[in-house]
């Protein structure tokens, strides 16, 4: 009997795939938020990178589309020290977070212990995790991350397998509400959705020519129905001056859409153009149906107003020597 080769798992300095912690692997993180949700049964959305907090600053600060609670990210590339769990609560505390993640390489017992003492002690709507990263790989294969969970609250398991097997209501009420949209784009127009969450947000890929733009549609906390263009590179100074150019073409991006928010979001990696409406996902269905329509209506309509700007963007972003 002829047996197929399996290669060995096996571990890289992870240094060697994130040099620096701010410059590497936060960036990284953010743009790979999905993969350290699947670990925590989450659905993490980016808020922002290198979030104020007073004089100091959250590495990432996300929302958990599942519990809507914030979410507050600190990472070490290196074994968990006091400094670190000092900067967590702090930074928890300031942004007011409902979920706490720790990354780090290794975690000390003494730092395990305290996450675990925090989730006895603290209010049920506040949780601590901690997170173990490293970087691995099958023979010449590129390194990939691998999470480990080192401290959880005692009932996330259970909760998490729970959620699961179970869609609440108003999940349900998301479902039901993206279902037709996501049918007719593929069928009408072909589009690829890039990121689609069960509830409250997707975004649709591609139309606009590059991969640092995208579209998204979504409901807010707020009571706000939005769709939104995103300016979304790796690169926050890039996102900043990109935002800034095709802000000289807001007249007559306008006339053609209509009013629009222009966020340029100093404190968040991206930046965004929204058009909005009130709605909420209690709404009536008739309510529900007419905001349906009009998500449409402008989700097809961002390519043919946009793309010309974009492309007009990039080329003077290249003159400029702004390339991410």
């Amino acid at each position: 009997m002829t047996h197929k080769s399996i290669g060995k798992l096996e571990k890289v300095a992870i240094t060697n795939v994130w040099p620096h912690e701010a410059n590497d692997f936060t960036p990284w993180l953010a743009d790979n938020l999905g993969l350290l949700g699947e670990e925590l049964g989450m659905e993490l959305e980016l808020e922002g990178t290198e979030v104020p907090v007073g004089n100091f600053s959250l590495d990432i600060l996300a929302r958990d589309n599942k519990s809507e609670a914030v979410v507050a990210i600190e990472n070490q590339i290196a074994g968990t020290d006091h400094t670190h769990l000092g900067q967590l609560l702090t930074y928890s505390a300031g942004r007011n977070a409902g979920i706490v993640i720790w990354i780090a390489t290794q975690f000390r017992d003494e730092h395990r212990a305290a996450l675990d003492w925090l989730n006895e002690g603290t209010r049920d709507s506040l949780n601590f995790f901690g997170v173990e990263v490293q970087a691995v790989r099958i023979g010449d294969s590129l390194p990939a991350p691998l999470f480990r969970l080192a401290a959880a609250p005692n009932t996330w398991s259970k909760d998490v397998k729970e959620s699961e097997a179970e869609v609440t209501p108003t999940q349900e009420k998301y479902i039901r509400f993206w279902r037709p949209i996501l049918e007719e784009l593929r069928r009408t127009h072909g589009w690829n959705i890039g990121t689609q969450n069960k509830f409250s947000l997707f975004e649709v890929g591609g139309g606009l020519g590059s991969a640092r733009f995208g579209r998204t549609m979504r409901f807010t906390r707020e009571g706000e129905a939005r769709v939104e263009l995103a300016i979304k590179s790796p690169d926050k100074e890039w996102n900043e001056a990109a935002f800034d150019l095709l802000m000289e073409s807001n007249s007559q991006i306008e006339d053609e859409l209509g009013s629009m928010k222009w966020e340029r979001l100093d404190d968040a990696r991206m930046s965004r153009v929204v058009v909005s409406r009130p709605g909420h996902i209690d709404n009536s269905d008739e309510e529900l149906d007419q905001i349906r329509s009009w998500m449409m209506e402008h989700v097809t309509r961002f390519p043919g107003t946009f793309k010309p700007h974009l492309e007009a963007v990039l080329e003077r972003m290249q003159e400029n020597g702004q390339t991410t």
